[in-house]
């Protein structure tokens, strides 16, 4: 028998609305079934059931324009819990007077019951590479778990898992692994799988803990996998290891991007971002006057090669770059070449930011 049982509500979750009981245990959401018993229950005939409701974006006592969001962490959980929100994702806004780490290091600090920071550590829309080591070692260092959206530097740039208290990444088979896309992974140490172990509930298909529990069980997975894609990601790790690993790819994209950089400056295009500032995996660089960015995508295509558009607002002014994959010299000759040619009606050398 559980604590608590919520009976005959309509229970609202991200896949259906359903008749259905609610058990609480201990504060949290034992079961979702019908015709439970409870040491206490609630009758919610005729009212709507949100078990769990996540808010993935808000703003708790946020400094903006000279002023303050109106809710802190106090008055803002509050509220949330009265229209059944038992989770918050609390995003920080960095300034040039007070980055990313620094503002995360300030949240942190107002608020000693945060247990998560989730980051993308390569953000794929600039090619801006966040500076994971200063935030790990902070997380490091206030005993918070860091999750991280590693699907576009894993494999090509440096993940310190213990030195960053990272406790789960996810990766996906394609990018810097150089398998085929359409094959994701999450890793994260056994005692973190062991938390999610149990009943599916409300998400099958979603549900990490099944997945663990077939590849370490029987070896099945919930549902049938694409076996050619796991077949060319273990192809693919293979090839990783014996090219030295990530370090050796991540100075092979370097190499590669330098020499890109090179010709673009040569041709009159600045980058987006300041020196330092990108990964190794992908830079973006701002359109020159009087070039679209479809008339380079085209020359490029034409050729064999393609890059990439901006996106949102950067769409009409920058185009993205990078130097992934079985790229020969032979074709990284023929590229620059390429570039050159295509920027040779406006031959006016920048220095980069």
């Amino acid at each position: 028998m559980h604590e608590l049982v919520i009976k005959n509500g309509t229970l609202v979750t991200p896949l259906a609305v359903v008749s259905a009981d609610v058990a609480v245990d201990g504060e949290r959401i034992a079961a979702v079934e019908s015709s439970m018993r409870g040491c206490r229950e609630i009758d919610a005939t005729g009212l709507l059931l949100f078990p769990g409701v996540i808010d993935a974006h808000v703003h708790m006592a946020l400094p903006v324009a000279g002023t303050r969001s109106s809710d802190d962490f106090l008055s803002g959980t509050q509220a949330a819990a009265c229209g059944g929100v038992t989770t918050i994702v609390d995003f920080t806004v960095g300034i040039p007077e007070r980055p990313i780490p620094q503002a995360i290091e300030a949240r942190l600090a107002a608020d000693p019951a945060i247990s998560h920071v989730a980051a993308v550590h390569h953000e794929t829309t600039t090619g801006r590479l966040n500076d994971l080591a200063a935030l790990g070692r902070l997380c490091k260092s206030r005993g918070v778990t860091l999750l991280l959206d590693a699907v576009s530097s894993f494999g090509g740039e440096e993940l310190a898992g213990e030195d960053w208290n990272l406790g789960a990444l996810a990766g996906t088979a394609n990018k810097c692994l150089h398998g085929v896309a359409g094959l994701a992974f999450v890793l994260a140490p056994v005692p973190a799988w062991e938390r999610v172990a149990g009943p599916a509930g409300d998400s099958v298909y979603l549900h990490l803990g099944s997945y663990y529990q077939g590849q370490h069980g029987d070896g099945f997975a919930p549902f049938t996998l694409p076996v050619q894609l796991a077949l060319a990601l273990d192809a693919a790790l293979d090839e990783l290891a014996d090219g030295g690993g990530w370090q050796a790819r991540r100075q092979v994209y370097r190499e590669r991007a330098a020499r890109i950089h090179a010709t673009l400056l040569a041709g009159g295009v600045a980058p987006l971002l300041p020196d330092g500032a990108s990964s190794a995996v992908l830079r973006a660089y701002r359109l020159p006057a009087g070039l679209t960015y479809e008339a380079l995508h085209d020359r490029l295509k034409a050729d064999g090669f393609i890059i990439y558009a901006g996106q949102g607002d950067l769409a009409r002014e920058i185009f993205r770059i990078s130097p992934m994959g079985d790229i020969r010299p032979a074709d990284l000759d023929r590229l620059c070449g390429l570039l050159a040619d295509s920027l040779r009606a406006d031959p006016r050398p920048v220095v980069a930011p």
